[in-house]
């Protein structure tokens, strides 16, 4: 990146949405019932909203591909940083140092369509209990606790 400091390293992270089965939860035409309760439940610990932004120590979200063991351990989730991203303190600061390019924090122009928010995605979530027949309204839901 030029004008980098030399000693700031850039974030791995997935340059789009993953595809494939089960693609990136973001995809609105994702395979969510390969989610389990607890997946969405470190979604939402990762969760940032507009005015009720993520504390800069909360997790971030890696791609559910890349899981230790394998060739890439933690990239970031680019439907994650797209969508939550902007409302994360932690990925907000990694912008400002140079860790992550801003443009991470948008959808790019090819992109697929996105969930607007963790509460959309759980909402379209066939285990979410108690989730609305076919029509689904647009409440928020969100996993058990237990």
């Amino acid at each position: 990146m030029a004008g980098q400091d030399p000693g700031v390293h850039e974030v791995d992270r997935r340059e789009r949405p993953c595809a494939g089965q089960p693609g990136c939860p973001w995809r609105v035409e994702a395979d969510l019932p390969a989610f389990s309760v607890a997946d969405m439940r470190k979604l939402r610990a990762a969760d940032g909203q507009p005015g009720r932004e993520a504390a800069m120590d909360a997790p971030v979200m890696a791609c559910h591909k890349d899981q230790p063991g394998t060739a890439h351990p933690l990239r970031l989730c680019a439907g994650w940083l797209a969508v939550v991203g902007p409302h994360h303190l932690g990925v907000r600061m990694a912008v400002l140092t140079g860790e992550l390019p801003a443009q991470a924090l948008q959808p790019g122009d090819d992109w697929p369509e996105l969930h607007e928010s963790l509460a959309a995605m759980i909402d379209s979530w066939p285990e979410n209990p108690g989730a609305p027949p076919p029509s689904r309204s647009r409440q928020r839901r969100t996993p058990p606790d237990d």
